[in-house]
């Protein structure tokens, strides 16, 4: 970069000859830096004496404005150097100008590099970053820019500095945001901000290290398959993180997930315990878990029944057997109160498929419902869902009323194509609570808005056209 100074220096003669009627005079009119080539030149222009051409000696040797031109140029010459001039006329005037040392006003020659590569990342804290190497002059100073120019910082890209270089998360900073942490150098701070000027032409800086604020890392619990016949489990949990992220996934598995994702622990086998952790963008989280998955005696692969007239034929089979003893056939008139009907044997163990079967020869019209439980060598016993055979006719029925502190639930038989409608009145005979049931059939379970009930004792009735059924409960 050129630059026009008044360069320092010293004038040690000038003088004209007594018989010149009008004196030469030399004047320097600029003295030019190039900071560069710390190099510099001189614009000198003569006037005086006959005004018209002159010979020019000293720096500039035995060279004449005719040539050179009025004004002219010295140089380029060395930063530090003194220059002479000597001008004369055809007439014999003469003046000549000796300057001292000049010294251009040039930059500092300051050295800062090494910034780390990066990215460096952090959730929580701070995150520094500084050059390995800083070496400048006494009239410098150094500071640290947080921005977001992935070139060199600008004045319109600084969101943040630090002379240390170390930015905490938080504020004003956003999170998964892409920042670059910058040394800035110069030797003016015209605003007071503590950064140096960025348009003066002694300023420079480097390319930032990447750094990023990120939300941190969660692990939770997806699902888990446990396999009965094994007694192993499979997990499958969550891995939330930042977009972009690069999460390491340590512990009884190793894998990588890229902001979020799902990882699959096992198979393990029943009470193992364990733990994942996953590391990245400067945090780290950890699941711990327990396999809870025991051997169970008896996987049910299917439980049907179907009513024929020489009764209702139920059957069930079994995929896998394991210290199986027995089977309870247990059937109910109402769906909650069971009793034993047969006992049948099981095959104790076993992992190919079982089929049973039985014949309820004496099941009475209307809805049967049915289960089958079954009992191991050591007395513990599983239960299948509850399936229900109709035979003749179905008739609209209460079951039983359950009721509790916040809750009134009627379990009832609804008949098919039914246009049920259920009252709750009181003992004044006043009508509580009426709504229409809806119209599916077999065993069902109605709940009743028990905020619009007092305590007290209540009548609950079932009306479907044909049949009127009616129970008392307790609220």
């Amino acid at each position: 970069m050129f630059a026009t100074i008044v360069a320092c220096f010293t004038l040690y003669s000038n003088s004209a000859e007594a018989q010149c009627p009008v004196p030469i005079a030399i004047d320097v009119l600029s003295i030019d830096c190039n900071d560069a080539t710390q190099t510099f030149t001189v614009s000198v222009q003569v006037s005086g004496g006959l005004g018209s051409s002159y010979t020019i000696g000293g720096t500039l040797f035995n060279v004449n404005t005719d040539e050179v031109g009025n004004p002219f140029i010295i140089g380029p010459l060395p930063d530090g150097q003194s220059f002479f001039i000597e001008a004369s006329d055809a007439a014999g005037c003469v003046d000549t100008y000796q300057s001292g040392d000049v010294t251009c006003s040039k930059c500092p020659s300051d050295i800062i590099s090494g910034m780390p590569t990066g990215p460096l990342n952090v959730c929580t804290g701070s995150v520094s970053a500084q050059a390995s190497t800083i070496a400048i002059s006494d009239t410098s100073f150094v500071t640290y820019v947080l921005h977001t120019s992935s070139g060199l910082p600008t004045n319109s890209s600084v969101v943040s500095s630090n002379p240390a270089g170390i930015f905490n998360a938080g504020g004003a900073l956003a999170n998964n945001t892409q920042y670059y942490i910058s040394p800035v150098v110069g030797v003016t701070d015209n605003n007071g901000d503590g950064i140096p000027d960025f348009d003066h032409e002694c300023t420079t800086s480097l390319v930032g290290t990447p750094v990023m604020f990120t939300d941190g890392v969660s692990i939770s619990f997806n699902n888990s398959d446990c396999d009965n016949t094994t007694s192993q489990g499979i997990f499958t949990l969550n891995v939330n993180g930042s977009p972009g992220v690069t999460y390491t996934i340590s512990g009884i598995i190793s894998d990588v997930v890229v902001g979020s994702g799902t990882v699959t622990v096992g198979p393990l086998d029943d009470g193992v315990s364990f733990s994942v952790t996953a590391t990245g963008g400067g945090c780290s989280n950890t699941y711990t878990g327990l396999v809870d998955c025991e051997k169970t005696p008896v996987e049910w692969a299917s439980f049907t029944g179907e009513a024929k007239e020489n009764g209702n034929f139920i059957k069930w089979v079994t995929a896998t057997e394991f210290e199986n003893d027995h089977f309870l056939v247990e059937s109910s008139t109402d769906g909650v109160n069971f009793n034993t009907i047969e006992t049948i044997a099981g095959v104790g163990n076993s992992l190919v498929a079982n089929a049973y079967e039985y014949l309820d020869k004496d099941a009475l019209s209307g809805v049967t419902y049915y289960r089958i439980t079954q009992v191991d060598l050591n007395g513990d016993t599983s239960s299948t869902q509850v399936l229900s055979l109709t035979r003749g006719e179905v008739t609209t029925s209460i079951n039983r009323v359950v009721t509790t502190t916040t809750s009134v639930m009627v379990v009832a038989t609804i008949a098919p194509n039914a246009n049920t409608q259920l009252m709750v009145t009181d003992l004044a005979g006043r009508t509580i609570i009426h709504q229409t049931v809806e119209a599916q059939e077999g065993l069902q379970t109605i709940a009743l808005n028990a905020g619009e009930l007092t305590s007290g004792l209540y009548l609950v009735t079932l009306t479907d056209g044909n049949n009127v059924t009616t129970a008392k409960f307790v609220k």
